[in-house]
């Protein structure tokens, strides 16, 4: 006889039981972070999107029926939506020509069909992203429903690879880790084009990572003032002020810091992807910080060091400055 299925903590029994296909193997153990990807797949792009409806063929059989009662259910809505529109339109004061009412209707389906190949090229490039990396460890948090309208809004209306991408990546963390990922940068990403995400990526490759604080330490500041050249390094003055306005940097001007003598003020970062000994013991520096948005934007992106960055940043700092290998 089988087994019979566990009742969940409110009584009813599971909708979801799944035993996910090879390739999403490593999310398919973890049950809080799938039940996560289901719903947020299904929010934004419906129950029969392919790629989910491989992950639901796999419950068991009450629950495959539930699926597709359910799907049958949401289609007849959808259905019921679309003829209400159709008879509003059908009835539309007679000062608007019929051919107007057809233009309108037709807007209308094109629009929705645009939006929705929007929604599941994020779909995918986030399914990939979860392929590639799956979350180390579960998660009991569910994602929040209010995120995911405010995501799936704006995925809607991106079509640049460069933004979906960023999106896909934010998708996927969230799913991992409810929480993490602000709405403050979900709105920041309803602006950025794609020539300031590819300078903002630039940037990161000169970024530090100290525990939640994200910096570069300008090398060529002039002396009695907050700017300084960055050209050297494929920056630009035009560069700071796009990443500034668009919200990913505090300022296009560096912050001067002072850090008094003691062995306390040293620690272990991040330079640009691999891990770096900082002593700020007695360092004065010139920070360009990033912002929220820019902080979790920043940790989704695949970073290199600038050869040219580092060795200015070792004449600058001196032994206070050193790569690790771990």
């Amino acid at each position: 006889m089988a087994d019979e299925e566990k009742p969940q903590s409110d009584g009813s029994k599971p909708l979801v039981d799944v035993k996910v296909e090879a390739n999403l193997k490593g999310i398919g153990e973890l049950d809080g972070a799938l039940n996560n990807l289901i719903k947020a797949l299904s929010r934004g792009v419906g129950r029969a999107y392919e790629p989910l409806g491989r992950l639901l063929e796999a419950k068991a059989d009450r629950a495959v029926a539930n699926e597709r009662a359910q799907l049958i259910i949401d289609l007849a809505k959808k259905r019921a939506e679309l003829a209400e529109i159709e008879s509003k339109l059908a009835t539309t004061p007679k000062s608007l020509p019929s051919s107007a009412a057809d233009r309108a209707f037709e807007m209308l389906v094109s629009e929705t069909f645009r939006k929705q190949a929007n929604r599941e090229a994020v779909a995918d490039e986030t399914r990939l992203a979860l392929e590639h990396s799956p979350p180390r460890e579960d998660t009991a948090k569910v994602i929040d429903d209010d995120w995911l309208t405010q995501f799936w809004n704006i995925a809607e209306s991106v079509t640049h690879q460069e933004v979906r991408a960023f999106l896909a990546k934010l998708l996927a963390g969230e799913i991992a880790k409810p929480g993490t990922i602000s709405p403050l940068t979900l709105r920041v990403l309803t602006t950025i084009t794609p020539h300031v995400a590819k300078r903002f990526e630039h940037l990161c490759r000169l970024s530090i990572r100290d525990d939640d604080v994200v910096f570069i330490i300008h090398p060529n500041v002039f002396p009695f003032q907050n700017v300084g050249p960055l050209e050297m390094f494929g920056i630009s003055y035009e560069d700071l002020y796009d990443l500034e306005s668009y919200g990913l940097l505090r300022s296009a001007e560096t912050i001067r810091l002072n850090y008094a003598e003691g062995e306390q003020n040293r620690a272990l970062v991040d330079y640009a992807g691999r891990p770096a000994l900082l002593v700020y013991s007695g360092l004065q520096l010139n920070l360009l910080k990033l912002t929220r948005a820019g902080v979790e934007l920043r940790n989704l992106v695949v970073l290199s060091e600038l050869p040219e960055y580092t060795k200015a940043i070792r004449e600058r700092l001196g032994d206070s400055f050193k790569i690790t290998e771990q």
